[in-house]
């Protein structure tokens, strides 16, 4: 007997010992909720805690969206299928796993960079010929949009899909959605991949949500390193700050390839650590090197919208006169 057919017989052992009755249990559907909010939450509060604050520029948010379309999805593509491309780089990625894991995450991570820095760039020149001085909150906003694309692409979609299979599993029953799919290999790994996404532990669907929040405080403080670069305001090193940020920060994502950690909560455990250090040196570096940005990014919300920033008249008194 040829190894294909014991694997198939394997398989086909796999699925008839896998109940058909099985349910999602509940608290993998709230772990996929608190996800979702999470990732959608976080990116809207950060939104409504800085729009009054800061002089908005609709600009900076759709540049964000804009440079992560290109950036992280068709520069990424194009120059991997360049790699590809390459005598005998094809085969040696396919039988390489570290390599092609390391080639892909280092790609993305470049790419990333140079997308707010560039960005950036371009907005500076893009809002300086409308009469308007950029500024942090540009580089915020900028971020925002750069962050609100990749949760809307990436992140929401996976958990609104886990979010999807989990209903379906729970109203029409696994023997219904396994009906829908042929028969053989295919109906058999979808049972298969069924069972494993009910009996997978709650709290890995947690992660989705948690790692996103990392990832935003991260761009957040990228974007603010590289508007200390564009600007000028920062010392020249800021960049070579930013691209050690990164490429540390993609650290644990290659881990997490590799298959080096034995739980994903411990590249969360370094995102967690990593964004503590960078943020704590971005809040520096903005108090020493950008006073005045954060100044008026500290100030109340009706000081910042009134011009000149002062505060508001009273009416004068009227007193009635008395009969």
């Amino acid at each position: 007997m040829d190894l294909s057919t014991m694997g198939l017989l394997a398989a086909a052992a796999d699925v008839s010992s896998i109940s058909m009755d099985q349910k999602v249990p509940i608290m993998t559907i709230i772990c996929i909720l608190l996800s979702l909010v999470l990732c959608i939450g976080v990116p809207i509060a950060f939104f409504i805690l800085i729009r009054r604050r800061i002089r908005m520029v609709g600009q900076a948010v759709i540049f964000g969206v804009l440079v992560y379309m290109l950036a992280s999805s068709v520069l990424v593509q194009f120059t991997y299928i360049l790699i590809v491309m390459m005598p005998g780089a094809e085969s040696l990625l396919e039988t390489n796993r570290p390599l092609s894991a390391i080639v892909s995450v280092s790609v993305t991570a470049l790419y990333e960079v140079l997308g707010f820095y560039l960005g950036l760039k371009l907005l500076k020149r893009t809002v300086e010929r409308r009469g308007v001085k950029l500024d942090m909150g540009c580089a915020l906003l900028f971020s925002l949009g750069y962050t609100a694309a990749a949760v809307i692409a990436v992140s929401s979609a996976n958990l609104l899909q886990y979010l999807m299979v989990a209903t379906s599993i729970n109203g029409t029953g696994m023997q219904a959605l396994a009906e829908g799919v042929a028969e053989g290999d295919e109906r058999n790994n979808f049972i298969i991949a069924m069972d494993e996404f009910i009996h997978s532990p709650s709290s890995q669907y947690l992660l989705e949500g948690v790692s996103s929040v990392f990832q935003f405080i991260f761009r957040t403080c990228l974007a603010v390193l590289c508007y200390g670069a564009v600007s000028g305001k920062m010392k020249g090193t800021t960049m070579a700050v930013a691209v050690g940020a990164e490429a540390v920060f993609v650290i644990p994502q290659l881990l997490i390839y590799l298959e080096v950690f034995p739980t994903m909560w411990l590249a969360e455990i370094c995102y967690l650590v990593i964004d503590a250090v960078l943020l704590y040196y971005v809040i520096r570096a903005v108090k020493v090197y950008m006073k005045e940005d954060w100044e008026k990014l500290m100030k109340k919300p009706e000081d910042i919208n009134r011009p000149g920033g002062t505060a508001p008249k009273k009416m004068p008194k009227i007193v009635m006169p008395k009969d």
